[in-house]
């Protein structure tokens, strides 16, 4: 999926900074997506909406945003979403090796079809950070970086979506171009919440980065949560309020070359049946 370029969209703000530098999942491991210091937030966010039109939202607890939508969202320039937010941000080498840049995400100014946000691939020199483009709908604020042979990093994040009595949990590998973003797929999990029982349960429980093939690269390893029910506990509509009862938990192995995943055959057999479709 092509990003919207946003050179020629905002002004191109020259920050300097002495700073080097919505949801998490049920058993927190530590992520590469992180809360930006205030000094950092507010130098990312001016290069992005400009210096006046920065504000600390409060109804998100004082998390800088953008006062209105940019006009480069699917809200526009005049946008009545909620405001452009910035949630998290991962630093690392995405276009290419040796560069200093950061994909930020933000919550607002999209719709539903869009997961209410998306990500700004911005880039550091000398004189401060500075815009590259924009996409939408990819939500970043819970990733993994994985080092690939090239000097880039490739990312894994998780997403999550609701609708229709039924809820779905993603990991994706995404690699991030200067004009485009590529995403493969790795697992995809429904589980049904609501309406007439049965009810089933089968969601990402946590998910690491571990060395397993002994190759001196990260390979991702994934715990998946499986449960079926005739009823459901208080809450289970709401993502990780609740569970349903007895669950079986599996483990998902991806061998990471260094340019792709690989699903190793006994993954590869369950996650056959785990997925739903």
């Amino acid at each position: 999926m092509k990003g919207r370029s946003i050179l020629g969209l905002i002004v191109s703000f020259a920050i300097t900074s002495q700073s080097v530098f919505t949801q998490s999942i049920a058993v927190e491991s530590k992520r590469d997506s992180v809360t930006p210091s205030q000094q950092e937030a507010s130098a990312i966010l001016q290069a992005i909406c400009g210096r006046d039109d920065v504000f600390p939202n409060r109804e998100r607890g004082g998390q800088l945003a953008c006062r209105k939508c940019p006009s480069f969202t699917g809200a526009g320039s005049r946008g009545s979403l909620s405001p452009f937010t910035l949630e998290k941000v991962v630093y690392g080498s995405f276009t290419q090796a040796g560069t200093r840049e950061a994909l930020a995400d933000f919550d607002g100014c999209e719709s539903h079809g869009q997961f209410y946000g998306g990500s700004v691939l911005l880039r550091r020199s000398s004189q401060g950070w500075s815009a590259l483009r924009y996409e939408s709908g990819l939500r970043s604020n819970n990733c993994l970086k994985f080092p690939s042979k090239n000097g880039r990093d490739l990312l894994v994040c998780q997403g999550y979506y609701a609708q229709m009595g039924h809820s779905y949990d993603w990991l994706d590998a995404i690699q991030i171009g200067s004009s485009e973003t590529q995403k493969s797929q790795q697992i995809h999990l429904i589980s049904k919440t609501t309406f007439n029982p049965p009810f089933y349960e089968t969601r990402i429980e946590d998910w690491t980065a571990q060395d397993i093939d002994k190759d001196g690269r990260p390979d991702l390893s994934i715990r998946v949560r499986e449960a079926k029910s005739a009823t459901k506990p208080l809450g289970f509509e709401a993502r990780f309020a609740s569970h349903l009862p007895n669950p079986t938990f599996h483990r998902l192995t991806f061998l990471f070359d260094g340019q792709s995943f690989r699903a190793t055959p006994d993954t590869a057999q369950l996650k056959q049946r785990i997925e739903r479709k």
